[in-house]
């Protein structure tokens, strides 16, 4: 077998098996380009094989071959420019024309259709090597490559036209797109490669994200729960401010019932020495010593409620008596202050869901400022000046209202939008914490209660607070 048998022969199997395989592997528009590059290398290399073969190609496969012949620059171009990329848009319609008048040309002049297809080809070689190895989208292994194919090409075609033999040129076609394929077939699968190592590094990526992920979470639950804590205890330092701060009015209530207990049991003393022991009068004293002993116990109860661990406990409560157990705890400090505490509280408002001890300390925290304030303005206030704290309740369209206001200092506009900060204040030396105000937003955002203060220095101040009403619900516990 001679070498250009060998040669179109490979060639040609070659050819349809990647033409068959494309057209199973055909996904997208684009790609059909390939295959009807695929089916122009075969009409031009069907006839020499059947020539090689010794068979004679029927009138038609010469029309075929022609056709293949003309139209496969625009073909491969097409294929290319999808596939490869080009640095010059080529010019398809003109392609087509120059194609369409080459297979007109061949067919009159049918004699020199082999000089014609060859010059053609020839043509088609020089400017497919002036587009593609300026292409900055082709791989650097391609050019090289590419431009060997097309002087392979341009050699075949010359010598087709020199010695009017089509087997020549019909080689160095099928050559070109041969080689086009196995080059295009060994980017993608580089392009396989590289996407398959991305995706490779990308999981490995992930894995570690999703540790690093793994090990915030556990810091940022770690970070709430100490925050958690902290914020709790700067609850309970406040809880423990406000009663140091009216510990003076506590030890004063405490000392009333015991002083009533001591001179009942003096008094009883003093009758048993003389005789005068009277088992009904005693039991009378001892009944007053019962009294007495249940007003202390309700005083040490109220502190201890008030300072127990911190904790959230929502019930339904009447905001009235909270009012007045928080009243209790400061009502005798205030006295000596001069300051008179004026109840306007509403009997018919709806109760609230709420922890009581938290609206205590909301109201002791109010008060106690309120007071601060009263004592500061006394300092510049005329002599007839008169300290007064009035804490009403009234029911409202969007809620129940606090309003505790004062006739102290009044707020400046500069502390007013800081005084809910923690740590702010403007107490001088130790006589303040800074916490009071903020632990007070603090509670009214969890009891999603608003808020609103008005205030003219020198003319006291009004906190008006709002609280949700209570939607009534079974197997809610009240206190």
């Amino acid at each position: 077998m001679s070498p250009v048998k060998t040669i179109v022969t490979f060639l040609f199997f070659a050819v349809l098996f990647e033409f068959i395989a494309r057209l199973f592997f055909v996904r997208r528009r684009s790609s059909i380009e390939f295959p009807a590059s695929s089916l122009c290398a075969l009409a031009v290399l069907l006839p020499e094989y059947l020539n090689l073969e010794g068979v004679v190609p029927f009138p038609w496969m010469t029309i075929i071959s022609l056709a293949g012949v003309s139209f496969y620059p625009v073909a491969y171009t097409r294929m290319a420019r999808g596939l490869i990329g080009t640095r010059a848009k080529p010019r398809q319609l003109v392609l087509a024309a120059i194609s369409a008048v080459s297979m007109a040309f061949m067919i009159v002049f049918s004699e020199q259709a082999t000089r014609i297809a060859s010059i053609l080809l020839m043509i088609f070689s020089i400017r497919t090597a002036w587009l593609f190895p300026g292409s900055a989208s082709a791989p650097p292994l391609i050019r090289p490559i590419l431009r060997i194919a097309l002087v392979a090409v341009m050699a075949s075609s010359a010598r087709s036209a020199w010695t009017g033999a089509s087997v020549y040129y019909a080689a160095g076609t099928g050559a070109l797109h041969a080689l086009t394929s196995l080059l295009l077939f060994y980017d993608h699968h580089a392009h396989v490669a590289r996407i398959l190592a991305h995706f490779g590094k990308s999981r490995k990526l992930n894995r570690g994200l999703m540790l690093s992920n793994t090990r915030l979470r556990r810091k940022v639950e770690q970070l709430k729960s100490l925050v958690q804590e902290q914020d709790n205890e700067l609850l309970r330092m406040s809880r423990h401010a406000s009663l140091a701060e009216v510990a003076t009015g506590i030890a004063h209530e405490l000392a009333q019932p015991l002083t009533g207990i001591k001179a009942i049991a003096q008094n009883m003393m003093d009758d048993i020495n003389y005789d005068e022991f009277d088992n009904l009068e005693a039991a009378a004293e001892l009944m007053k010593v019962c009294t007495l002993v249940d007003k202390s116990a309700s005083i040490i109860d109220r502190i201890r409620n008030f300072s127990r661990r911190i904790g959230i406990n929502m019930r339904i409560m009447d905001l009235n008596g909270a009012i007045l157990d928080a009243i209790d705890l400061v009502n005798t400090q205030f006295k000596k202050y001069d300051i008179d505490i004026i109840l306007v509280l509403d009997e018919n408002i709806a109760r609230l869901h709420a922890d009581r001890v938290s609206i205590e300390q909301l109201i002791l925290n109010m008060l106690l400022n309120a007071r601060d304030s009263i004592v500061e303005h006394r300092k510049t206030a005329d002599n007839g000046y008169s300290g007064r704290i009035t804490i009403a309740t009234d029911q409202a369209d969007d809620g129940v209202r606090l309003i505790i206001e004062d006739n102290g200092a009044g707020i400046p506009e500069d502390i007013a939008r800081n005084m809910w900060s923690p740590f702010f204040t403007t107490k001088r030396g130790t006589n303040g914490t800074g916490i009071g105000l903020s632990i007070s937003g603090r509670i009214l955002r969890e009891h999603n209660a608003g808020i609103r203060v008005e205030s003219a220095p020198g003319r006291g101040a009004s906190f008006i607070m709002t609280f949700p009403v209570l939607r009534e619900r079974s197997g809610v516990e009240s206190s």
